[in-house]
């Protein structure tokens, strides 16, 4: 059976932190700005809400599972690491009194064990400066694809053919009262 030992990574540049478990299944290590990442090792079945191969499954089991939580998911995908299937998961919550506290993990899981790397960030300074980025990045290509005439299917097909009512007969043509 592995081991936490059997997963490593270069955490040359960040403060160890030392076991976070009596059973020595967790380690953690800090960086310089305070940002905390921790790597597990579960000796179980991994209790993924799906199957690696299945991310709309995934996506909303973890939508269901973070929602409780009072946590958002903004990025789930799957990858291939040194052979090795990955799920690679971000999620916020908010913190208090303002900001949001950011959780990226990457998690291998087999068959009888997982490891699970995870990175805290919490905001510092000006917060919300990820949603001013994603708006804006969302508004200028939302504006390219206005200024170069790209629009959805329903609204090609309604420019190709503008509506033009017809009247069927003239009592069709009548306001109608109340």
């Amino acid at each position: 059976m592995p081991t936490i030992e059997s997963l490593t990574f270069d955490a040359t540049a960040m403060a160890a932190l030392g076991s976070e478990s009596s059973d020595r299944s967790a380690r953690a290590w800090q960086a310089s700005d305070g940002d905390r990442i921790t790597l597990n090792f579960f000796a179980r079945p991994p209790d993924l809400p799906a199957d690696l191969d299945s991310l709309d499954d995934l996506r909303a089991g973890f939508r269901r599972i973070l929602a409780t939580q009072g946590l958002a998911l903004i990025e789930l995908k799957t990858l291939v690491i040194d052979g090795c299937g990955a799920l690679w998961l971000i999620v916020k919550a908010p913190h208090k009194p303002h900001g949001m506290t950011y959780i990226g993990s990457l998690t291998f899981p087999f068959r009888n064990f997982s490891f699970v790397l995870k990175a805290l960030c919490m905001e510092h300074g000006v917060t919300g400066m990820r949603e001013a980025v994603v708006l804006e990045r969302f508004l200028a290509e939302r504006d390219k694809r206005i200024q170069s005439g790209r629009r959805g299917q329903c609204a090609g097909r309604m420019a190709k053919r503008p509506l033009r009512p017809r009247l069927s007969s003239s009592a069709d043509a009548q306001p109608r009262g109340r």
